[in-house]
């Protein structure tokens, strides 16, 4: 993936504007659609289930075989052993290991209405189903940890959290190997901000496309790139081509020059998936 993420910096490096083709996927319309992951041959997404209101955490992981581009196959729902019924938010994958990354909200067994938080979950993807699903470590109920995205070695796993912070900040935890266990989460000190961020996605363990608020975007949440030089990430800069005055939230490519993500930009009364190319 390596000559992807350097192709892609190259179009971002520039100083002129380049022209995004966006195209609404025809399904996604009607109920909130978001998070794709580009996913061997198609795309996995989650999907509110019918009869949820706007803004409820209700929802389900569905896949997708690309079969052109902007046209996808019917959905299929990806089934979650043990959990039926389960909400699920953002998500992430390790193909090497199988590995996927899970937000599930009210996770914890004991929580009341009182203590809503959400984890994230680690399991494994065997059969068109997630397995041996279990919440990491480090989460602890009454915090929220949540839209999760792995590096390539499966060493680091960036995610937003209100840990220690009054709104969603972009944090990260490590690990020496994929057998051992996760570190306790540390802030990322340099993309630290006063506003909210979300839906991070970690390409090639150099580039960090996430949402965030910040002053001087074109709408409410826009998306942000920002590249990993010497071990730290730089300031963050405004994905300008892709942004709308609606909200871009969740990212990921396929190839150097087109990827999906997930906008209310059509205003229709929620999240739809875009196909993007440059």
């Amino acid at each position: 993936m390596k000559h992807i993420v350097l192709a892609f910096l190259f179009f971002l490096l520039r100083s002129d504007s380049y022209v995004v083709k966006i195209t609404s996927l025809s399904f996604t319309s009607g109920q909130a659609h978001f998070s794709p992951r580009f996913y061997k041959d198609g795309i996995m997404f989650t999907k509110s289930r019918f009869g949820s209101k706007l803004g409820e955490e209700n929802s389900d992981l569905y896949f997708s075989k690309i079969i052109i581009e902007e046209r996808l196959g019917k959905p299929s729902k990806v089934k979650i052993k043990g959990f039926a019924g389960l909400n699920v938010g953002a998500h992430d994958f390790l193909a090497k290991t199988n590995e996927v990354f899970l937000s599930l909200p009210n996770a914890f067994e004991d929580e009341t209405n009182d203590v809503v938080s959400i984890a994230i979950c680690e399991g494994r993807l065997e059969g068109g189903s997630i397995q041996d699903l279990e919440i990491l470590s480090f989460c602890k109920p009454g915090v929220t940890y949540c839209h999760p995205t792995i590096s390539d070695d499966g060493k680091e796993l960036i995610f937003v959290s209100n840990l220690n912070a009054e709104k969603m900040q972009l944090f990260h935890s490590m690990r020496n190997t994929v057998d051992d266990d996760w570190s306790e989460p540390g802030i990322i000190e340099e993309l630290k901000t006063s506003e909210t961020c979300l839906f991070p996605t970690l390409l090639n363990d150099s580039l960090l496309v996430f949402s965030s608020n910040m002053p001087g975007g074109k709408g409410g949440y826009d998306f942000y790139t920002c590249r990993k030089e010497n071990g730290t990430w730089t300031k963050p800069v405004n994905w300008v081509e892709l942004n709308s005055k609606g909200d871009e939230v969740c990212l990921d490519m396929v190839d150097e020059n087109s990827g999906y993500f997930a906008s209310d930009r059509d205003n229709t009364g929620g999240d739809r998936i875009y196909f993007f190319k440059k």
